[in-house]
Parts: structure tokens; sequence; C-alpha cells
């Protein structure tokens, strides 16, 4: 995980997802594979508080993004994201 001068994370991984409901699943799921490692998740979706996302994204190191497309589209306007790095 990189942050570039601004501050906006840059993951290493994105899944985009159409639903909420299929975010949280992924999410949980990754939560079950990632158990012991050092690795960094955001899910990114309507309905939860914008602030408290943005501020996650500027103050944590995320590897990993879930985001339903609305969410993510609205995050990459603000600057809070940064994906020229993701594989």
């Amino acid at each position: 995980m990189d942050y570039n001068k601004n501050g906006y994370s840059t993951p290493k991984c994105l899944v985009i997802t159409p639903t909420r409901e299929l975010t949280v699943q992924i999410e949980r799921e990754l939560i079950k594979m990632i158990f012991d490692h050092n690795i960094r998740y955001v899910s990114l979706f309507g309905g939860m508080h914008l602030d408290k996302q943005m501020k996650t994204l500027s103050t944590k190191q995320v590897d990993f993004v879930i985001a339903c497309p609305g969410r993510l589209l609205d995050l990459l306007k603000r600057g809070k994201l940064n994906l020229s790095q993701t594989k």
C-alpha cells in the first residue's frame, strides 16, 4: 500500500461488486483468508457515512478495496483513491 503526496490511497487490489450485500459477503470471505496476514482492506458502498470511508482511505494503509461502483466513483472524484497502481 502506498500513499502519494496528496495522501490518497493506492491499493494493490480492487473488487467491484454490484450490490452492498455482495460487498459484505466478499468482505467476510476475505477476512477468513487473511486472518494471519498483514493485509489491510476496506469495503466501500452507499448507506455508510462517506466521511468515515474517506477518513479510512486517508489515514489507513489499505491493500484491498471492495467497492460498489457508485461509491467507488464518488471517492475517485473526490481524490481519496488512486487506482494507478492497482493490479
